[in-house]
């Protein structure tokens, strides 16, 4: 199977999200680009997208103490202290914010940790 060739635009697009990506993780560490669908007034769709970095303990104290009922609370935490840069446009619409909230959903999630005895020692 023949790989699919990129035009000259799209590798220039490609290295420029890169560049982008090694910039922004350099200054914030785990950071995520969320990209969403914004119609206009005529109806024509265009891609924007935005730039969010991890929460920290604080942060995320804080959406987990807000009950799901508040949850235009915990999109407005998370959205306050965790953008970086991006198209105004998805803070503005709240159907597209909403959407980008649940996209960054993972960023809330903990990973599961566990303590192994060491089997070597007899323990």
């Amino acid at each position: 199977m023949k790989k699919a060739e990129l035009t000259p635009d799209q590798v220039k697009a490609n290295e420029a999200y890169t560049e982008k990506l090694k910039s922004l993780r350099m200054k914030y560490g785990h950071v995520e680009c969320v990209k969403a669908e914004i119609y206009n007034d005529q109806g024509e769709s265009e891609i924007v997208e935005a730039w969010f970095k991890r929460p920290n303990l604080q942060v995320l104290d804080v959406i987990s103490s807000l009950k799901d009922a508040e949850l235009e609370q915990q999109v407005n935490v998370l959205f306050k202290e965790c953008w970086i840069e991006g198209d105004n446009r998805i803070k503005e619409r709240d159907y597209v914010k909403l959407d980008a909230f649940r996209t960054l959903n993972k960023f809330l999630k903990t990973s599961v940790a566990s303590v192994k005895k060491p089997f070597a020692l007899g323990l």
